[in-house]
């Protein structure tokens, strides 16, 4: 939970405050009994007890004593009587105001209330494989609000990160420079970006940057499985075709040959079928996937021609210093993020 302005200013003062009520309770409640019985009315007292006593009645007072103990009876009454009444509203107001306080820190503090188990909505017992175990409804909400939170706070950052890193190495200059030294550009319709093992979910490859010339598409996550980019990448080999969707010609090429699931080969049919998958190396290290494609058939040659070709673009110049500049990107990034990794069964 992030501090905010409640968290921050008011719940300080707060405790504050109880604490200064919990010590005004506990001296109230063990100070001595403020009230006492005024001089003049205990000399009365005393001395009409000891002609009690003595076996003698008691005398009435004489005119003086009598004026004297009325006239200063009500001073004393207002006095100490004010005294008496503000002990007594203390007394009576410290423990409620602390109570109250205190159930109003609760409220606004979800990890206190679900310490302290208040405010919960709705408990479930389930019972699988002979394990019996307690849901609790407000709970599995706010974990997944807080999980939903944390991972699109996660990739929101990381992706701010690959687009400073990126910027900082020059990579959209070196995809422009391997491209035009490797004599692309005039290729029909093409496009090329820059994959890499994503460093927040290893099992991913990341499209560092927009495609060129067009832009658009970066900071897109597929699996290592998918398509040509996924087999480059496991197998650590380039590749190259000129049609992908020879032979059967559908969805299901897609699905049996590269990988996809029919939902990602259904936008793929008929686009793009000449594509080059190169594996980008620094120290012979594979640091990224250099990706290609046009929407023109053998745009790159066959599917043997398009292999060899992805090959010699591997050793140019242009993508060895593309190798390094990922290397560079990329160094930072694995250092400080952490790693998720997603292992099915």
């Amino acid at each position: 939970m992030r501090p905010n302005l409640f968290t921050i200013s008011l719940i300080p003062a707060a405790s504050s405050f109880l604490a200064g009520l919990f010590i005004v309770g506990l001296f109230v409640s063990n100070s001595p009994d403020q009230t006492k019985v005024p001089q003049n009315q205990a000399g009365v007292t005393s001395v009409a007890a000891a002609e009690t006593e003595a076996g003698g009645h008691a005398k009435e007072p004489s005119e003086g004593q009598s004026n004297q103990l009325i006239s200063k009876t009500p001073a004393n009454d207002l006095s100490e009587g004010g005294v008496s009444n503000f002990v007594v509203v203390i007394q009576a107001l410290v423990w409620p105001l602390t109570i109250l306080l205190a159930l109003m820190l609760i409220a606004h503090n979800d990890r206190l209330g679900r310490i302290l188990g208040i405010g919960t909505k709705l408990v479930k017992k389930v019972s699988a494989g002979g394990v019996q175990i307690e849901i609790n409804a407000e709970t599995v909400q706010l974990v997944q609000r807080q999980l939903h939170g944390t991972f699109q706070e996660l990739i929101e950052s990381s992706t701010e990160e690959y687009e400073r890193m990126a910027d900082i190495q020059e990579i959209p200059t070196h995809l422009k420079n391997a491209i035009v030294e490797n004599g692309l550009k005039n290729v029909s319709d093409l496009r090329a970006t820059v994959h890499v093992n994503d460093v927040i979910f290893p099992e991913y490859l990341y499209q560092l940057v927009d495609y060129y010339p067009r832009g658009g598409g970066g900071h897109r996550r597929n699996s290592q499985r998918y398509g040509i980019i996924g087999r480059s990448w496991r197998s650590s080999e380039s590749h190259g075709t000129g049609d992908a969707f020879a032979g059967i010609g559908s969805v299901e090429a897609l699905v049996e040959n590269w990988g996809m699931t029919h939902e990602e080969a259904q936008g793929q049919v008929s686009a793009r079928p000449s594509s080059m998958s190169i594996v980008v190396r620094h120290e012979e290290i594979p640091v990224g996937i250099l990706f290609v494609d046009s929407t023109s058939t053998d745009a790159f040659g066959n599917d043997t021609q398009a292999t060899e070709r992805a090959n010699e673009i591997a050793v140019s110049p242009s993508v060895k210093r593309l190798g390094e500049a990922l290397a560079r990107t990329l160094a930072p990034l694995r250092t400080a993020a952490p790693s998720i990794k997603i292992i099915g069964s």
